[in-house]
């Protein structure tokens, strides 16, 4: 497990190690975006949101789960045929505009949640298997 994002993601990237049982290589801050790109070119398969890295990942052809919350996939992508797009579809999601916040109007963030680690486990099992 790699895990990449900006230097100012290192808080969570902190919290996040600190529940593994097998520590991750900590990349975040470390790359450039062709370093990235490269990076995710060799990976096996990549889980993220919908961020510039999954665009990335789907430009070279890596497998990908992309999730999705207040973002509409229709809208932002990935497209990729080797992508696997995980969403709940509530009632209020997709619901995030370019021009607004990216804050839940309701305070929640059920559509995310609604995603969960056991979903994602199961997916990244099916595409490590194939």
């Amino acid at each position: 497990v790699i895990l990449t994002g900006a230097a100012a993601d290192m808080p969570l990237i902190e919290e996040i190690t600190r529940r593994m049982h097998e520590q991750p290589i900590n990349l975040a801050g470390k790359t450039s975006l062709p370093q990235l790109a490269a990076l995710l070119q060799r990976a096996d398969l990549m889980i993220t949101g919908d961020s510039g890295p999954m665009h990335i990942a789907a430009a070279v052809g890596t497998p990908l789960i992309a999730i999705h919350g207040p973002t509409d996939p229709a809208q932002s992508g990935p497209v990729s045929p080797n992508a696997t797009i995980l969403r709940s579809t509530i009632w209020c999601s997709p619901c995030y505009r370019a021009q607004n916040s990216a804050d839940c109007r309701f305070y929640t963030t059920q559509c995310m949640k609604n995603v969960t680690p056991s979903h994602v486990f199961a997916v990244v099992r099916e595409k490590l298997e194939t």
